[in-house]
């Protein structure tokens, strides 16, 4: 007997999935990298096939990125899942703050690339991980998690500016 369940196509399941938590997808993806049960039931199969192929695809990992860290262009050579990825393996301990401290900061570089683009390349890139781990086992504290986001995007400023910048 023919099932009369209504069929979500791909573009349904994809509007769907975006309203996941990302690790959540991540790890839903994952788990059906594995090859179908050839003793499943072939409807289900049929389910697998369709599940995996909207959680694998780049519209849902494209709007991943922008939502979870701003990223509106797939890395080079990448996939959207592999860009997504890529910035998880980078910010992962971030995650919950990473988009707000990011706006914050594209806000000001707007800012100042508009009045000030002198001031703009006075801003020094982020530090590193381990950077952040001696500073805080100098300073014997443990600084929060948005204020470690921030300096791993911009590690404060130089307070001069070459010849060559002031051109």
């Amino acid at each position: 007997m023919p099932s009369t369940a209504p069929q979500l196509n791909v573009d349904v399941l994809v509007e769907l999935f975006k309203q996941l938590d990302a690790r959540d997808l991540a790890r839903y993806a994952a788990r059906f990298q594995l090859p179908l049960n050839l003793y499943c039931h072939p409807r289900a199969a049929q389910v697998n096939r369709m599940w995996r192929q909207a959680a694998a695809d780049d519209r849902l990992w494209a709007n991943l990125c922008v939502r979870d860290w701003l990223v509106e262009e797939p890395s080079k050579d990448c996939s959207w899942y592999q860009t997504y990825l890529l910035h998880n393996i980078a910010w992962h301990r971030y995650e919950p703050q990473y988009a707000r401290v990011k706006r914050a900061w594209n806000r000001l570089e707007a800012f100042l690339r508009a009045h000030f683009p002198l001031l703009l390349t006075t801003l020094r890139p982020g530090c590193t991980e381990e950077e952040l781990d001696t500073a805080e086992e100098k300073l014997g504290v443990h600084l929060p998690l948005d204020l470690r986001c921030s300096y791993r995007i911009h590690n404060g400023q130089r307070f001069s500016v070459t010849q060559q910048e002031a051109k």
